[in-house]
């Protein structure tokens, strides 16, 4: 900033004048500033975080991601420090950079627009939002800033199967009634192999079978398979987004008072549909619960329960959505709390919502310092959107 005395910028230092320096110091120095310990310096590295272009080296995209974080740090302590223009700065310096974080610097100028009063300006810049991010989480969150109803999207009924692919997914079933699961899945890994050959109806036919098998993650590449095919085809978000098990989810939803859109949306999330899914932490089943979660919640709902019995479809699903149930009243309804602890679990929740601004759900979900949890709420949250547009019919 201009000094007091000669108006004029201080010298920046040799070191910071490279970007992946300057975006490693201006992050050092929020971080810095974080832990309550002084540091002026860090308002002065501002400008020296650019926007750059990406250019196809490992060291140049590294610094665009530093980049990414130091501004949206920076652009949050300048907002808690009442230095707006500062914030919008950096976002839009995002922006400019077209940096991997460029939708949501965005929806955070357009939040900040409107803080300043502008309100058309505000709503034109979600408006550009809204269409150019129309299915992703900051496109769909948009919406309601401009009060836009909820998306919808009038999808065809997906293709019959041809004899071919109705041959193929009887074949499919012989081996799975037989017991023959790796030699279903094989099959299932050669229809993969061959997809880029195939057409649109067939790939959509093929996923929607495979889908409704517990072949969810399979179902899900076909499905972008026909994106690419065929993008503007709405039926492929029916395959990239299937709800094969909708009346177990529903049954289950309406049990426990839950949203059947949001437990979907977390199936989605954390299993593809896949019975047998297995993550690195050893969470397992449709809703991916750990053997604790699970033994616990069966406990608490005096419900029997055996370890091998966790990928029991039924059972994984009662006992996800009495998890969920548990996690939205722990955290008074708070969707965004309640997803963020089905992911990190509820310790760190507790912390994230004692800090300064976590009332605001936008703010709070910003401000996960976990990168997957971050992630994995704006994934959730869109995911509910999208099963709503594509499979709640409108009411009059």
């Amino acid at each position: 900033m201009p000094s007091a005395s000669t108006g004029q910028r201080p010298p920046i230092p040799r070191w910071a004048r490279s970007p992946s320096t300057a975006a490693r110091a201006c992050s050092s120095a929020w971080e810095t500033r974080a832990r309550g310990k002084r540091c002026r310096g860090s308002r002065r590295l501002f400008p020296l975080i650019p926007p750059r272009r990406p250019r196809s080296t490992c060291s140049e995209t590294c610094s665009r991601i530093r980049g990414t974080l130091a501004r949206f740090r920076l652009a949050a302590q300048a907002l808690r420090d009442s230095l707006r223009d500062s914030a919008a700065t950096l976002l839009q310096a995002e922006v400019t950079a077209a940096g991997p974080q460029r939708t949501t610097a965005r929806f955070w100028l357009g939040r900040l627009t409107r803080m300043g009063g502008d309100t058309a300006k505000a709503r034109a810049i979600w408006l550009t939002l809204v269409r150019e991010d129309s299915i992703g989480y900051y496109g769909l969150r948009a919406r309601r800033e401009v009060d836009l109803p909820p998306l919808r999207i009038a999808a065809a009924p997906l293709p019959a199967a041809s004899p071919a692919v109705a041959a193929w997914l009887g074949r499919l079933d012989t081996l799975l009634l037989a017991g023959l699961d790796t030699a279903a899945q094989a099959e299932v890994r050669a229809v993969l192999a061959r997809a880029a050959q195939q057409d649109i109806d067939a790939l959509l036919a093929w996923g929607d079978g495979l889908a409704a098998r517990g072949f969810g993650p399979a179902a899900v590449r076909l499905g972008w398979h026909a994106a690419l095919k065929s993008p503007n085809d709405s039926r492929v978000l029916r395959v990239i987004f299937p709800w094969p098990n909708r009346r177990a989810v529903e049954a289950e939803a309406a049990e426990f008072g839950v949203d059947p859109l949001l437990l979907v949306a977390i199936v989605r999330q954390e299993s593809v549909f896949d019975a047998q899914a297995l993550s690195p932490a050893g969470a397992r089943g449709l809703a991916q619960l750990l053997p604790g979660t699970a033994a616990l919640t069966a406990r608490g709902l005096d419900v029997t329960f055996y370890p091998e019995w966790i990928t029991v479809p039924d059972l994984n699903l009662h006992l996800g959505a009495a998890h969920l149930q548990e996690l939205l009243q722990r955290f008074g309804g708070r969707v965004d709390a309640a997803a963020a602890a089905y992911n990190a679990g509820s310790a760190p929740v507790k912390r994230w919502l004692e800090r300064p601004g976590a009332d605001d759900p936008d703010e709070f979900i910003e401000l996960i310092p976990y990168q997957e949890t971050r992630g994995y709420v704006r994934a959730v949250l869109r995911n509910r959107e999208l099963y709503r547009a594509l499979y709640v019919t409108p009411t009059n």
